[in-house]
């Protein structure tokens, strides 16, 4: 019964942002997809991944998404965030040390990387954005927070938290870049915040189903991450939403 009320509110929430029924299926079924394969449902996860095929080829095809071209997204960010969540199963099997070795080497490499950038003339245009030309990227904000993330908080907080800022922004940023209208403070749109709150609770209840949580905090903690997504204007939103989301979740685990 939750899982198909998770399933409706995530196609309303894919609507209300997209207005497009083949827009919001491309979010829908590979949430479904995830969803049954994470409750043991094979045969229905398949499927789930088959109409998936179909509706990335129509979107495609039709262009959709055209704005994966626009001058703010850079495409290797978009396929890569997904695989921030390895470091999930990285702390399962090997451990917390493990896990912030293995982010804190990563976060590394990134920040030297941007160092490099910052101090010569190698701009590496190609693959950052024109305003991270002169500051640090948020590849690197993003993977100081996930360090930060499990470095203070232990799960399933710190796994939660991770999930909002990487399925909630990407889809924030895919979704609200296409079809965002409704601006609702400094370049943040209605439709924008409505995608990340669709990722965050995705992303939220499958951690729910794999890591079990109070199930008040499966809906309160995609609402804080958005607020909080939506209120980082002057700090990377990259950094500041999984630690202030994680932080509300922290402190809701003691009194729920």
């Amino acid at each position: 019964m939750l899982s198909a009320g998770i399933a409706v509110i995530t196609a309303v929430l894919a609507l209300l942002a997209t207005r497009s029924v083949p827009a919001a299926s491309v979010f829908l079924f590979p949430f479904i997809a995830a969803l049954s394969a994470a409750e043991g449902n094979m045969t229905v996860a398949a499927a789930a991944a088959g109409f998936s095929a179909v509706s990335l080829w129509y979107a495609r095809k039709h262009r959709i998404f055209p704005s994966l071209r626009h001058e703010d997204i850079r495409t290797w960010r978009l396929v890569i965030r997904p695989f921030a969540m390895v470091f999930i199963p990285v702390q399962q099997i090997f451990g917390p040390a493990a896990a912030l070795g293995f982010i804190g080497t990563l976060a590394a490499v990134s920040l030297g990387i941007d160092l490099v950038r910052i101090s010569s003339r190698y701009t590496m245009a190609k693959l950052y954005r024109a305003r991270e030309q002169r500051r640090l990227s948020s590849v690197t904000s993003f993977l100081t927070a996930s360090l930060l993330l499990f470095l203070l908080f232990s799960p399933p907080v710190s796994y939660i938290a991770l999930g909002y800022i990487t399925f909630g922004d990407l889809l924030s940023k895919l979704l609200g870049l296409r079809f965002g209208r409704r601006v609702l403070k400094e370049g943040r749109t209605l439709e924008g915040s409505l995608a990340f709150l669709m990722g965050s609770l995705t992303s939220g209840y499958v951690l729910f189903i794999l890591f079990p949580y109070p199930l008040p905090l499966l809906f309160i903690g995609p609402a804080a991450a958005a607020a909080a997504e939506l209120i980082s204007v002057s700090i990377d939103d990259n950094f500041s939403v999984g630690l202030i989301s994680a932080a509300v979740l922290a402190a809701l685990m003691q009194v729920v």
